[in-house]
């Protein structure tokens, strides 16, 4: 199992076909709720993220409010490439069970996928 990061989407489409055929991809997918939190905690608690262009001020826009405006933008774009590279989606409320462990999370993977790598 390998748990990357947001930005493993830019790493090239090379490596990207590479991982998908050695391993199973899950794209752990979020609520509009879910991302409007991931938007609100990341206003509040920046940290380094690829924009890839993403990023347009306006003018007279200040930095946060330009972030604010773009933030969205960037999670809707990155949440289009990630469902296109994943063998399957789980809904990340499904995940929120705290009984939920390894193996039921694995049985979760291969009944969406039909396979188990």
């Amino acid at each position: 199992m390998l748990d990357t990061t947001g930005s493993v989407i830019y790493t090239g489409n090379n490596l990207l076909m590479r991982l998908r055929r050695q391993m199973t991809i899950v794209h752990l997918a979020a609520s509009t709720e879910e991302q409007q939190l991931l938007i609100e905690r990341y206003l509040s608690d920046p940290k380094p993220v690829l924009w890839c262009g993403a990023f347009q001020s306006r003018a007279g826009e200040k930095p946060r409010e330009t972030v604010a405006r773009c933030y969205p933008a960037l999670i809707g774009v990155r949440r289009q490439s990630y469902e296109a590279l994943a063998h399957c989606a789980l809904q990340v409320s499904a995940l929120r069970d705290r009984s939920l462990d390894a193996p039921a999370f694995l049985k979760m993977i291969q009944d969406k996928t039909g396979n188990m790598r």
